[in-house]
């Protein structure tokens, strides 16, 4: 239940009614889930902020999957290596790894960037 009404709020197609859902959310259930409520209605307003980018890229920024999805990658690689001699040889295999999906993006267009001008 609680997801839906967080979701919906995400699922909004501006700013604008994301903090209308917002109020009626909190004002919903704050009896229900005080604490929750509380915590969401101090905090949401900074996971609304993609709202301020054009709608064509808030499916890419609005979520940190790119981020976790490096952070696993960079726990794979230093796994299989288990034990570091002195920590600039782990530094060393994960900036190799940091340039290497540099590299990699740089020839993607995964936002334009017109979009980053505002």
């Amino acid at each position: 239940m609680i997801t839906e009404l967080v979701r919906k709020i995400f699922n909004c197609n501006n700013k604008h009614d994301a903090e209308e859902q917002l109020k009626e959310t909190v004002s919903a259930d704050t009896l229900s889930h005080p604490k929750l409520m509380g915590w969401l209605e101090l905090n949401a307003e900074e996971s609304m902020s993609y709202y301020d980018w054009p709608r064509s890229i808030h499916n890419k920024i609005r979520t940190t999957n790119p981020l976790e999805r490096l952070n696993r990658e960079i726990k794979r690689r230093t796994k299989v290596v288990s034990i570091f001699p002195d920590e600039s040889s782990c530094l060393r295999l994960i900036t190799a790894l940091l340039v290497e999906v540099d590299d990699s993006w740089k020839s993607r267009k995964y936002v334009r960037p017109e979009f980053l001008i505002k």
